[in-house]
């Protein structure tokens, strides 16, 4: 493919679902700079038609907070577009969690978080959504710390994504897998025409991932787990363990 055709197709997909995909970050305290930045994941905008929610990792949301335990300053920002602000979300309410699912659910209803910038809710007509089979076209997109870099002398952040497609290999009552076994997979950055050997997709845990179906990109699932080869194997937890209230779905939860 052509670098024409490629920058085409990454706008596309850049249209289609960075509005929903947020960069999250922990701040050693609210007045810190760009590049204090401690860890970075990544979170989902979704609406189920009841409740707003952030939904993000467990693993990502502990690290925050275990680290905010003892740092009492330190506080989590959420990137928000086109708007430089980083809006603080450390006290929001979590409405449930799980270490097993690897999910952490935040309530952003009432709010107004999202208002004046580029960022908006991801809904679906008939909560919960279809859970994703084995052959379907999946999309997910999220911020890896590598990509995060300072612009305006220092005093604001840019976030860049990262976007991968794949097929579906396997899915159990836990979750979706992709890995690469037909030599199919394409992953895009706003910053590289290739991705570069030993690049870091640490960063992107919490991103939402999409499946291609009736004709567009439906809500399906939360990247928890992933490989830094770019080759690897990418596990998403899936969305139809979350209520419409935001509550995870316990007698649907599959056993440890």
């Amino acid at each position: 493919m052509s670098p024409e055709n490629i920058s085409a197709k990454v706008q596309k997909i850049n249209e289609m679902v960075a509005p929903f995909t947020v960069p999250l970050m922990l701040l050693p305290s609210i007045d810190s700079q760009p590049n204090d930045v401690i860890a970075s994941g990544s979170g989902a905008l979704i609406s189920t038609g009841q409740r707003d929610l952030l939904i993000t990792c467990h693993h990502v949301w502990m690290k925050f907070l275990e680290f905010r335990a003892s740092n009492k300053d330190a506080v989590i920002g959420m990137g928000r577009g086109t708007s430089l602000e980083v809006a603080e979300i450390t006290d929001l309410a979590v409405v449930d969690s799980y270490k097993a699912l690897d999910l952490a659910i935040i309530d952003l209803t009432d709010t107004g978080i999202l208002d004046g910038t580029s960022k908006r809710y991801v809904s679906s007509p008939d909560w919960p959504p279809q859970r994703p089979e084995v052959g379907e076209f999946l999309v997910a997109m999220g911020f890896p710390g590598s990509e995060r870099c300072a612009i305006d002398e220092g005093r604001n952040i840019r976030f860049r994504s990262t976007t991968l497609m794949d097929y579906i290999v396997s899915v159990s009552d836990r979750h979706v897998a992709v890995a690469d076994e037909d030599g199919v997979r394409e992953i895009f950055s706003t910053i590289y025409e290739e991705m570069p050997e030993g690049f870091s997709f640490g960063g992107m845990s919490g991103c939402p991932a999409f499946v291609n179906r009736n004709g567009g990109l439906e809500f399906s699932g939360i990247l928890y787990e992933s490989d830094d080869d770019k080759s690897g194997i990418f596990f998403f937890t899936h969305a139809d363990l979350i209520l419409s209230d935001g509550r995870i779905d316990w007698p649907r939860v599959p056993p440890e």
